[in-house]
């Protein structure tokens, strides 16, 4: 929440049903989380990172719906399109 970015390494393990996160830095840790898929497009992550526990609900969403496709790429705009 302080706008602080943080690197990490990602693995997965499909079998196990996790993925590892791996921090870089001097200290580095390895958080793993596990992972539930109740629906093609929905990914549920749960488990800890660092002292937080963590649970979180992924929709995948459709890109071919996205702003930047229905709307198109345009290395000039004459007026901002955040307006």
């Amino acid at each position: 929440m302080t706008g602080e970015r943080t690197f990490y390494g990602f693995a997965s393990d499909p079998a196990a049903k996790t993925i590892t996160l791996g921090e870089h830095g001097e200290a580095p840790a390895e958080h793993v989380l596990s992972f539930e898929q109740p629906a093609p497009d929905v990914l549920e992550l749960t488990g800890k990172l660092g002292e937080a526990t963590i649970a979180a609900r992924l929709r995948k969403i459709d890109l071919e719906h996205t702003e930047l496709m229905t709307r198109g790429f345009r290395w000039i705009s004459e007026r901002p399109h955040n307006r």
